[in-house]
């Protein structure tokens, strides 16, 4: 008799060890696995989605964007419009953003630019519903949102940030379920919701509202949604970023500095920063 209750002591012990086995490694191996596998099923993606960044003095902005996803591969066009400015010249910004497998690249005003290998995480996050937790990060706990099971990924310290972003993942669908992080004193919250089936292997939150302070500063909604419409690998394609199919450069809009200041001094403004992206 003392032997059972001893081994049952024991057992009871190691229980909560087993249950908190479960690690940032873990997490990286199954969601990449998870997500992989959807890539397979799917082959490529295509997105579209409104947003509205709310100004304190009225002439909300708004961005329309497309995204293309195609493995591991993806293209982002964004079209700016400034809330209370005239629209044409200046009064519209347009960026095309992709990653080609191993670089991230940016055209905006006429120019192309590589950017440096730290900021590929931050900008292949900013509009996905999953992002590899970085190196560095751990699991830090865990939290039921809305219904949804999570794990709380504390993310290393950014240098822009006076602390360590965190990301609440879904348990089951490894998708994004929250974000948060502490930017120039202010806490910045990204909630996720209206999560929607993709073709059986996925889920996408098809609305998006970020907070600072609990002040919302953008919504975001996906707007329409394809797959396996057999994008081209040229999208993907650094060196055709500016050229058009024929070789020839695009018409892509000469620098205006003009215009450039007048939309910082409006952002300066409206948000007394630039909106969030």
């Amino acid at each position: 008799m003392r032997t059972i209750v001893v081994a049952t002591l024991s057992l009871a012990l190691l229980a909560p060890c087993g249950a908190a086995a479960y690690d940032i490694d873990d997490l990286v191996r199954d969601g990449r696995a998870y997500h992989q596998k959807a890539q397979q099923s799917i082959g490529d993606m295509t997105v579209e989605q409104t947003a509205s960044f709310p100004a304190p003095s009225g002439g909300d902005s708004t961005m329309k964007s497309v995204r293309y996803q195609k493995g591991d591969k993806w293209r982002q066009e964004a079209d700016m419009a400034m809330g209370g400015m005239a629209q044409g010249p200046g009064g519209s910004i347009k960026t095309v953003t992709l990653f080609d497998g191993t670089d991230t690249w940016t055209l905006a005003m006429g120019m192309k630019t590589k950017l440096p290998k730290d900021a590929t995480q931050n900008s292949a996050s900013s509009p996905t519903y999953w992002s590899e937790p970085p190196a560095g990060s751990k699991i830090g706990g865990e939290e039921t949102i809305d219904g949804r099971e999570c794990w709380v990924v504390e993310m290393p310290a950014n240098p822009l940030m006076a602390s360590a972003p965190r990301t609440w993942v879904d348990k089951a669908k490894f998708v994004n379920v929250r974000s948060e992080s502490l930017l120039s004193g202010k806490t910045m919250r990204t909630d996720f919701s209206d999560f929607r089936d993709v073709k059986g292997v996925l889920e996408i939150p098809y609305h998006s509202d970020v907070y600072s302070n609990d002040q919302k500063t953008m919504t975001a909604e996906i707007t329409k949604l394809e797959t396996n419409t057999g994008l081209s690998d040229g999208l993907f394609d650094p060196a055709k970023l500016g050229v058009g199919p024929d070789g020839a450069t695009t018409g892509t809009p000469a620098i205006d500095m003009n215009a450039i200041m007048k939309q910082a001094e409006e952002m300066q403004k409206r948000y007394g920063q630039p909106p969030p992206r």
